[in-house]
Formats: structure tokens, sequence, C-alpha cells
């Protein structure tokens, strides 16, 4: 399973992965970044007092995964565009 980026995550996504680990989240991306690298650090050194929760409802969510699935699809249909002309 791949590992948790936060240089590669929207300030919704470091938002999202900071409530889990019931975290209030910053007021900037760089301040969650860096407080989220940390987090996953002391978390990838003692898995022991892990406890996700799940503060979210779907309902109120889908507007951010829509956004990242749109994100996500036009990223994915540009790289393969880019990969088929390269042949």
């Amino acid at each position: 399973m791949p590992r948790l980026n936060p240089n590669h995550s929207k300030s919704t996504e470091l938002s999202y992965e900071l409530a889990l680990r019931n975290v209030d989240p910053p007021a900037t991306v760089d301040e969650k970044r860096k407080l989220l690298r940390g987090i996953i650090a002391q978390e990838n050194s003692d898995r022991s007092f892990i406890e996700i929760s799940n503060p979210y409802e779907f309902k109120v969510n889908v507007k951010e995964l829509k956004e990242s699935i749109a994100y996500i699809t036009t990223f994915l249909s540009i790289s393969q565009g880019n990969s088929n002309s390269d042949e």
C-alpha cells in the first residue's frame, strides 16, 4: 500500500487526514503539511498508539471527493495522452 505523502496532498486532503487523527488543522497548507509529516513520522516509529477515527460523513464530503476525482481523472487523461504521443 502506498504511503501518504503530505507534500502531494491538497489542503482539503490534509485537513481530512489531520481530522482523522483528531487534530485541528492549521490555517495554511504549509503548516498542515509540516504537522502531518510529523504525525506520520511518529506513527511510523510507534504504531501502538494509533487510533484513527472518522469524524466525517460521506454526504458532507461529496464536493471534495468529486473535486479530487475530477483532478485525478484529468491528470490521468493528460498523462495517457502524453504517453500515446511518444509512440
